[in-house]
């Protein structure tokens, strides 16, 4: 729940060859998405008070495995690696995410990394019910999604994100385009319900 560097000895020499370890403040570059991303942060804070206070009283991790809301879904509980198993002879273990990489903060937020330089678009797996995209506002998946793979654009700056449909995540996407991490949602055809329209629209700037 702390948003912070891990600089080490800034500048000092080390094991990497003797050039020491970059700090963020040394780089305009590091320090521009720094000042980004803590806007971020800041624009999460009413919907992370709520997460801190489930860790508190029901011991729900803040950052969670999607496992802990869909415990069904086979991409998660490995059991489709059970039946990859079944279908060749010594293939898989039964465990594991099905090579599903992604995590969500709370129940509200998904989030799936990008992890390799120069990767500009990404295949994501979106579980069980509606998802919005965060940067765009489209809604890539319906209420009576049960799960389905997609491909999204994912530039520097803007990892696949999704969100639910509801008052605090409307809240959060406000705080972002008032600080221009957002600057406007494109109309976009939503490819589950027809809609030309962000479900966000009523955030749109007005011209």
């Amino acid at each position: 729940t702390l948003f912070r560097t891990h600089d080490g000895e800034c500048g000092m020499n080390d094991s990497n060859g003797g050039k020491g370890t970059l700090c963020a403040y040394e780089d305009e570059v590091v320090m521009k998405q720094l000042t980004r991303w803590s806007h971020v942060y800041v624009a999460l804070s009413e919907y992370r008070l709520q997460l801190l206070n489930e860790a508190s009283f029901k011991g729900y991790p803040v950052v969670r495995h999607p496992i802990l809301h869909f415990p069904n879904d086979g991409r998660f509980n490995g059991s489709c690696l059970t039946k990859e198993k079944k279908k060749k002879d010594g293939g898989g273990d039964g465990g594991g995410d099905c090579g599903v990489s992604s995590f969500m903060l709370g129940d509200l937020v998904y989030v799936v990394p990008v992890v390799k330089s120069g990767v500009v678009k990404r295949k994501v797996y979106l579980p069980e019910g509606a998802w919005i995209h965060l940067w765009t506002g489209e809604q890539v998946a319906g209420p009576h999604n049960i799960g389905k793979t997609i491909e999204v654009l994912a530039p520097l700056g803007e990892p696949p994100v999704f969100i639910r449909d509801c008052e605090i995540m409307h809240q959060f996407v406000a705080i972002l385009k008032q600080k221009r991490i957002i600057n406007t949602y494109k109309m976009k055809k939503s490819s589950t319900t027809g809609n030309k329209s962000s479900l966000f629209s009523s955030f749109r700037k007005k011209s």
